[in-house]
């Protein structure tokens, strides 16, 4: 198997049957496998993901924690199991199309040393608070870290690399700074970062776990800039 895409899923029942349907659809003949990985829902997404993984015309891992740990340790769990040489990962909500999430993967193919390099989601068409709330978070990390690495949106999807890159995360952490710490960590470790342009759209169906207004945005600013202290002091 050439490369490997993570979805980690958590209470995302009503957006499984498109994310399937487009699997099925431009998955077949890719040379990937689809790693989803039911990060401890309690919506009953696990018996819809069981079906849908028997019924698929292309390969299909379906990875199971049965209580949620965090963004990050779902990632990290459908990493572990993943069998590509190449291994990405994107959101279950369809704000990034799979087309795009396979185009970032044939940009990667394309390196003639794709193990130096990261291919990163660069967002485009959010709402201006969203941009605000991204170009925040990256000003306080360009003020925080040494300079030349690059820090924009840094929690932002698809994520493509080579396995072999993996062995550069030593301490992940287990929530929504896992972005912000691939980022880091992997250019620390010589990666470069090949930025690319992905249209990001609102959530098909259902409602974010994490994101329920304002006050919700302010504390992950407030985690992430604490976080972002700690990659300072640690590096």
């Amino acid at each position: 198997m050439n490369a490997s895409l993570v979805v980690p899923c958590f209470n995302e029942q009503q957006n499984l049957p498109a994310l399937f349907s487009r699997a099925e659809r431009l998955l077949p003949g890719a040379d990937v496998e689809l790693v989803v990985v039911d990060n401890g829902s309690t919506d009953g997404s696990l018996p819809l993901l069981q079906a849908h993984a028997a019924a698929a015309g292309f390969p299909v891992q379906l990875v199971t924690v049965p209580q949620n740990r965090g963004y990050g340790h779902g990632v990290q769990q459908g990493l572990a199991a993943a069998r590509g040489e190449l291994v990405g990962w994107t959101h279950a909500d369809g704000q990034v199309d799979l087309s795009i999430v396979l185009a970032a993967l044939q940009r990667l193919r394309t390196r003639s040393r794709p193990e130096r390099w990261l291919v990163k989601g660069q967002r485009t068409g959010r709402r201006p608070m969203e941009r605000l709330f991204s170009v925040g978070h990256s000003v306080v990390a360009w003020g925080l870290l040494e300079r030349g690495l690059y820090l924009r949106e840094l929690n932002a999807v698809p994520t493509w690399l080579h396995s072999a890159c993996l062995r550069h995360l030593r301490h992940p952490p287990l929530g929504f700074q896992f972005e912000v710490y691939v980022l880091v960590a992997l250019q620390r470790a010589g990666v470069q970062v090949d930025p690319m342009a992905v249209p990001w759209n609102d959530r098909e169906r259902g409602a974010s776990s994490w994101q329920t207004g304002q006050f919700s945005r302010l504390r992950l600013g407030t985690e992430s800039a604490a976080y972002l202290w700690s990659l300072r002091s640690g590096r």
